[in-house]
């Protein structure tokens, strides 16, 4: 079988076959509108130092196309990843409301959330007038689990604020970052912190979701979402350890 020769390369349409071919469709531009938007329009010739507004204003008015476009191409990637984290937290809480008892709570908020929100450490931090003496469970082959936080430590971190947001844990990092991600610090270099206000222990606790990589989480980002799941996740939290009997 005889092999086919290369198709030759194609030739480069030449500016009198551009005008050929316009000429011949002289609505061309009627029917593609958005040439007019690239195109840069002629110069009138208008005499010494008298400038020519109507070429100003047309490209003023391409250059405020193009803003705008990008305006809403950013505008459609943040409602998808709204609607992406607001799916995300739907299913967290749905989690946390079919967990029974205080087991499966823990084992929901540690280990389940991993995969929900696509994280590499959880860590949930309970407060304790003697934190020390407690044993911190974290499983060594992925980290996230339960530590005990001195008392008090919450509110001294947050302040008023119930979620906090840390591009840069090496950098941005403090006390409570360190203790929480004690020994994980390399799945932490970004992390969401959320603050759980326990009325009925009378304590506060804090869950940190941590990822390997710096920006993940950023202090400019709506925190809307998150602060609705911190008030779900406390109110199960501090149900299920009241019924249990748990004093820290």
């Amino acid at each position: 079988m005889a092999e086919k020769e290369p198709s030759a390369k194609p030739s480069r349409i030449s500016e009198d076959a551009v005008l050929r071919y316009l000429k011949a469709h002289p609505d061309f531009l009627d029917r593609h509108p958005e040439l007019l938007e690239h195109l840069i329009p002629p110069g009138q010739q208008m005499g010494e130092k008298v400038a020519d507004f109507q070429r100003f204003a047309i490209k003023n008015l391409q250059q405020r196309v193009k803003k705008a476009e990008s305006h809403f191409v950013n505008a459609i990637t943040y409602a998808r990843d709204n609607l992406s984290a607001q799916a995300q937290v739907h299913d967290a809480v749905l989690r946390m409301l079919h967990a029974r008892g205080l087991e499966a709570l823990l084992e929901t908020l540690t280990q389940e959330l991993l995969s929900v929100f696509d994280v590499d450490v959880i860590r949930l931090g309970l407060e304790s007038d003697i934190a020390d003496l407690y044993e911190s469970y974290h499983p060594e082959q992925h980290y996230s689990g339960l530590v005990f936080i001195g008392a008090g430590a919450t509110e001294v971190f947050f302040g008023d604020k119930p979620v906090l947001l840390f591009a840069d844990t090496q950098a941005q990092g403090g006390f409570l970052i360190e203790e929480l991600f004690h020994n994980c610090q390399r799945l932490a270099l970004s992390c969401a912190m959320l603050r759980l206000t326990l009325p009925r222990l009378q304590r506060d606790a804090v869950i940190g979701f941590g990822v390997r990589m710096p920006g993940r989480y950023d202090a400019a980002q709506a925190v809307d979402l998150l602060s609705f799941l911190s008030k779900v996740m406390a109110e199960r939290l501090d149900t299920c350890l009241y019924e249990n009997g748990v004093t820290l």
